[in-house]
């Protein structure tokens, strides 16, 4: 149970300028409430006109605002013909039928089933407790989707829904610190990105009330936004809220105070921006999700802010640029980033892509082309390593921090996890996050070592987790080689969370990718005293793992895709499948959030051994039939040298390490002296392919391999 004790500990951890920020926002909300700053009386229609620096009456700022050509916005009424035939015919169809489901009072979020309401909408409403949900139809990104149907279809009826639902909204949901739909910042940011979107898609048809309503309503969040910002949570929050503190007020000047919003937004933001980003490119939240939502953010800021001819930090622009570097070499052949920390595959707040003309892009005015399949590419100060073949396989490897030292919440327990995707599907992934409210033993797996692909001592977690937000002692991973070749990659690396124990123990992981088949994991756990390791692999929902014998899993797929796993491993060890348990919780992944499906997990358990320990682990994928096997043997060479042979149906594989020195090595029909030695050999005995990626000399099969030639491939 965490303790007041630790819970302080975790806080001042943080520094004093969190201790402070945190005073601060009490402080802050208690004097707007002592003030009256909400009362009903200063957020009238006459109040906001007093804000408004245009003479005349209502009519005359409806006008002003209708009829206005600046500031610029991403598109004009003159140039939306030539835009609307810019965005491909499918995604049109699309949106006017997501449209016509808003109209119906329909909605989808995060990969849920849809909710329809049957009269008026419950704005409030958390189907199975799910906040998530609630905060997602609160966010209003179907405004921009109507405003969109509008301009494809020219239908009035997406106009009057849009007219109802604002108008609805803002009747029930007046601001104010601690009321309904107010209480969380974030989402108040994400409205004013989403409101503004919708006041140039509509200002043209609307008539003077609801157009002034609307801008009333952007009035009371840039408003509420300036006077609330997240000091207290120094983290994707202060830099989104910033963001869209400045966009708001860039393209609404009229309103008094949005000269000052601007500068506060912009400097915040490019803070920000300098501490949250590492030089790698990497958002130090070491959440894939986050990553996404922060380079969407900034994307569309920094294209406003070049139609407004205002210069954007060099430093600034150089992060965005490796930010949009790691989304391209992380996404997977299928599109998908790793869902590494707190992270889900959907979220409206991630709405623009790095390449490709998607629907949102071409409205920004962001088409990049689709660019050339991802190479093998590390970010060593973020700890990520992306390694990719020519024939679609892939894998991620994570030896990265905890997570954001001043804000670690969206970190996971995962040092030394990997992802697998080959053969047109994912084989091995990360557990995702689920959710933030629905239940905290759910959000304590999630999070914990136990749901990543990496080994777990004594059934505890690598980073010393005190609830769903606050860590101890978080895991410092270590890189220690990092190799990339045509035909194989290595990533090595150690984390030191476990020598928080009684009896310290320390993770040592090496993982090659053979391109693009299989690859090899070897985990040397070194330490004192007797533990419990598991080494836990996490399957899809659909996959169905077969133990064939104490150390061979086949596993199989609907698509015939499949998955051979074999390990080398000490004695005693015992392989198991664990599904949808959950007590303890175990086998559960979740993709989108607030959704958690079962899934198997491959589980070798070592019990009571005494450390050092090592497993060796092949995975490959293949055809799992019950005629296929996979072979790992160890080659019988003295220390330093290692050896491994891994052979599936036509062919047997050689990888050789720490084979040079002041003689040759003869393994076989090959001579070699080399750091790191590969060779492939078909059924018939040839050679196919060999590789000494680190030089020196290998020879074999009528072929040498040297520092100048250090690879050779039948042809």
């Amino acid at each position: 149970m965490t303790t007041v004790l630790q819970r302080a500990q975790a806080i001042l951890s943080k520094g004093p300028e969190h201790v402070f920020n945190l005073g601060w926002a009490y402080a802050t909300r208690t004097a707007q409430k002592a003030s009256g700053a909400w009362q009903a009386e200063r957020l009238t229609q006459s109040a906001f006109l007093r804000e408004v620096q245009v003479r005349g009456g209502l009519s005359r700022v409806a006008k002003h605002l209708r009829e206005r050509e600046t500031p610029p916005f991403f598109f004009t009424a003159a140039g939306l013909p030539e835009l609307v035939a810019r965005v491909d015919p499918a995604a049109r169809v699309q949106t006017l039928a997501n449209a016509d489901e808003i109209l119906n009072n329909t909605f989808r979020f995060r990969g849920q089933p849809p909710i329809t309401f049957d009269s008026a909408i419950h704005w409030l409403h958390k189907p199975d407790g799910n906040t998530d949900w609630m905060w997602e139809l609160n966010r209003h990104a179907f405004f921009v989707t109507l405003g969109r149907a509008w301009a494809y279809s020219g239908h009035e009826k997406y106009v009057t829904a849009f007219r109802r639902l604002l108008l609805d909204w803002m009747r029930q949901f007046p601001p104010g610190v601690g009321a309904p739909n107010w209480q969380a910042p974030l989402e108040v940011a994400f409205r004013i990105n989403v409101w503004t979107w919708a006041f140039f898609h509509f200002r043209a048809v609307l008539e003077d009330e609801a157009l002034l309503e609307l801008v009333r309503g952007l009035w009371w969040h840039l408003r509420f936004m300036a006077t609330n910002l997240e000091f207290s949570s120094p983290n994707n929050h202060l830099l989104l809220q910033a963001k869209a503190l400045a966009f708001g007020s860039l393209l609404f000047p009229e309103l008094r105070a949005a000269k000052s919003w601007r500068m506060l937004g912009l400097r915040l933001l490019w803070r920000e921006v300098g501490r949250q980003v590492r030089p790698d490119g990497v958002h130090a939240e070491q959440s894939t999700m986050y990553h996404r939502i922060i380079t969407s953010e900034l994307l569309e800021m920094t294209q406003l802010l070049k139609l407004h001819q205002i210069t954007v930090p060099v430093e600034a622009q150089g992060r965005l640029e490796t930010m949009l570097a790691f989304e391209r070499a992380s996404r997977k052949p299928n599109g998908e980033m790793p869902l590494w920390g707190d992270s889900a595959l959907e979220d409206s707040y991630a709405r623009y892509e790095p390449l490709g003309p998607t629907e949102a892009n071409v409205w920004l005015g962001y088409t990049e082309p689709a660019g050339e399949p991802a190479a093998s590419q590390a970010f060593p100060q973020s700890g990520y390593f992306f390694m990719h073949s020519n024939h679609g396989a892939y894998v991620g490897f994570d030896c990265g921090p905890f997570g954001y030292a001043r804000a670690p919440g969206h970190g996971h327990a995962d040092a030394l996890s990997f992802e697998f995707f080959a053969r047109g599907r994912n084989l091995l992934v990360d557990a995702g996050v689920y959710s933030y409210h629905l239940g905290k033993n759910w959000r304590r797996f999630f999070r914990g070592t136990a749901a990543h692909n990496t080994v777990q001592v004594d059934g505890q977690d690598q980073t010393q987790l005190l609830d769903g937000w606050r860590v101890l002692r978080p895991a410092r991973a270590t890189l220690r080689q990092w190799l990339t070749h045509p035909m194989l990659d290595v990533v090595a690396g150690e984390h030191d969370g476990y020598t928080r124990l009684g009896r310290p123990v320390l993770h040592q992981r090496q993982l090659f990718f053979i391109k693009p088949d299989y690859v090899i994991v070897i985990d040397r756990l070194t330490g004192q005293g007797t533990h419990t390791f598991d080494l836990n692999f996490h399957l899809m929902p659909d996959a169905q793992p077969i133990i064939v014998s104490e150390q061979f899993v086949r596993v199989h797929h609907p698509d015939d895709v499949g998955l051979l796993i074999n390990a080398l491993t000490p004695p005693h060890t015992q392989v198991s499948l664990v599904e949808g348990e959950t007590e303890p919780i175990q086998g559960w992944i979740s993709r989108y959030s607030g959704e958690k499906q079962a899934a198997p997990v491959v589980r070798y358990r070592l019990s009571a051994a005494s450390a050092p320990v090592e497993f060796i682990t092949v995975l490959c994928a293949g055809v799992a039939s019950a005629h296929t096997h996979l072979r790992l043997e160890r080659l019988p060479l003295k220390s330093p040298q290692f050896g491994l042979q891994v052979a599936y149906d036509a062919w047997q594989d050689t990888i050789v390490l720490g084979a040079n020195g002041e003689r040759h090595f003869s393994i076989g029909d090959c001579t070699l002296n080399a750091p790191l030695a590969y060779w492939r050999t078909l059924a018939d005995g040839e050679l196919w392919r060999a590789a000494i990626p680190q030089g020196g000399e290998w020879q074999g099969y009528g072929v040498e391999l040297n520092a100048e030639q250090n690879n050779w491939e039948r042809g």
